[in-house]
C-alpha cells in the first residue's frame, strides 16, 4: 500500500529523510515492512536534536489487569507525554481510568512481555525511529474470558 500527498519523493528536498527511508523501505510479502535490527530493548527516551523542541518525550504505559482467574486483559500504549504522570493518565483516558490506576510507565519505547504480545516487532521499531522526530501513538487492548 502506498499513499502520497502528491509530492516526489526523489526530488522534493524538503521531506525528512526517514519518511523517504519508510517510502522506499522493500516489503517482505511473508511478514510486513522489512526492519532494521534493534539490539536495544529500551531506546527513544525524548526528542533527539533530529527533533523538533515541541515534542514530548516518549513513554511506555501497560497494565496486565486479571481478578477472577476466568479473564485477563493486556493494555498498552506507546505515545509522547511530559511525564510519567502524564503518560499515566493518557493512558486512563484511552482505556479506562479504572485501569490506568494498576498501570506501569518507563521511559521510552519498551519492549517486555505485554508490549511484545500487543505490538509487532516492526511496529517497536518504526517506534524507536520516529521518537524524537514525530508525533505517534501505539495503542492495543487484547481481552479474554473463559466464563
Amino acid at each position: 500500500m502506498a499513499v502520497s500527498d502528491g509530492r516526489n519523493l526523489e526530488t522534493d528536498s524538503h521531506l525528512d529523510p526517514l519518511a523517504i527511508d519508510i517510502a522506499y523501505r522493500p516489503m517482505d510479502m511473508a511478514g510486513g515492512v522489512a526492519v532494521d535490527a534493534e539490539p536495544s530493548r529500551k531506546t527513544g527516551s525524548g526528542p533527539s536534536s533530529a527533533g523538533s523542541s515541541s515534542l514530548r518525550g516518549v513513554w511506555t504505559v501497560w497494565a496486565d489487569y486479571y481478578a477472577t482467574g476466568e479473564g485477563r486483559t493486556w493494555m498498552a500504549r506507546i505515545a509522547h507525554a511530559d511525564d510519567s504522570q502524564g503518560a499515566i493518565a493518557d493512558f486512563g483516558r484511552a482505556f479506562d481510568p479504572f485501569f490506568a490506576a494498576g498501570a506501569q510507565a518507563c521511559e521510552g519505547v519498551v519492549d517486555n512481555e505485554v508490549t511484545g504480545l500487543l505490538f509487532s516487532h516492526s511496529a517497536l521499531v518504526q517506534a524507536r525511529r520516529f521518537a524524537g522526530r514525530a508525533h505517534f501513538e501505539l495503542q492495543c487492548r487484547f481481552h479474554f474470558n473463559r466464563a
